[in-house]
């Protein structure tokens, strides 16, 4: 089946979802796609905004809330007053059937919000996105789409990633590829990557299942780490790809407590698990001797 299935995990920060929600609503009116709300237990206006219940489609008559914006389309305008949009907020035309939203009543973690999102997805391209990546290219996810229907052995494709990570489970800086909006660091169509970032991450479904799935002991950090050494560790590739983006960083984690121990306790995990394929590096002989030189 034709489209996208773009699941987003989110953990409070509505003003932030409905920005990314809007932007993908504008930016690919011609295309096939749904969006798919994993709540992990907000406490703002998330579920108010969104709707009522575990699992639930969003009704046509979801109306909006003081001080936050409201998707077009699911409004209630014959009971509600226009909402007038924040700057950075494109409100634009959505259908109710286009948006699934399910609520747990605890914070589960990315991981599984994200599985969970592909157990619901009705098209054959998985794409798991945060609540703070804006993407700026018209038909996005079309061409999301085609690449990775397209390229053989593909593994997990994002925006964001490296050709090497280093022993110690880091990125090494120098090769580094993505395509942010400033400063973009791919000249090409796409690069390989050892390592696709978890900001944004697509495969098609049958991969997915094939390689498992994220893993939920990697509840918040490594995650991404993971699924892409097991993508490698099956023969597939993984890509970055040249569509431009935004990142508000950190959106999804800034009220997580004890981030950093979380993270800690990942890496400590990770390392232990792949100790033997580490490290980790898709770059050919020239790269690996422009790197030496760069600067």
């Amino acid at each position: 089946m034709e489209g996208l299935s773009i699941i987003i995990p989110v953990f409070n920060k509505i003003k932030s979802t409905v920005r990314c929600i809007n932007s993908i609503s504008e930016q690919n009116k011609n295309c096939s796609f749904e969006i798919i709300i994993i709540d992990n237990g907000s406490t703002d206006e998330t579920q108010d905004v969104f709707g009522k219940g575990s699992v639930s489609v969003i009704p046509a008559k979801v109306g909006h809330h003081v001080g936050y914006p409201t998707v077009a389309g699911i409004q209630n305008r014959a009971l509600d007053p226009p909402v007038k949009p924040e700057n950075d907020t494109l409100v634009h035309h959505i259908s109710s059937d286009q948006i699934t939203y399910i609520r747990n009543e605890e914070n589960l973690g990315i991981s599984k919000a994200c599985n969970m999102g592909a157990g619901k997805a009705k098209y054959n391209i998985l794409c798991f996105m945060h609540n703070d990546v804006f993407i700026l290219q018209k038909n996005w996810t079309a061409s999301l789409r085609d690449f990775i229907t397209k390229t053989k052995n593909a593994g997990m494709i994002g925006l964001y990633g490296a050709k090497t990570l280093r022993k110690d489970g880091s990125f090494r800086g120098k090769t580094i590829v993505h395509s942010l909006m400033d400063g973009h660091s791919i000249n090409k169509r796409f690069e390989k990557a050892a390592v696709v970032d978890g900001l944004l991450m697509a495969s098609q479904k049958a991969v997915f299942k094939k390689i498992g799935g994220f893993c939920e002991d990697f509840p918040v950090h490594y995650y991404d780490k993971d699924i892409s050494l097991r993508a490698i560790k099956s023969g597939l590739c993984n890509y970055v790809v040249n569509i431009p983006f935004e990142h508000v960083c950190a959106t999804t984690r800034r009220d997580i407590k004890e981030d950093d121990k979380i993270r800690d306790e990942a890496k400590d995990k990770f390392l232990i698990i792949w100790r033997n394929y580490l490290p980790a590096d898709v770059s050919t002989w020239r790269e690996k001797i422009c790197y030496v030189f760069r600067k």
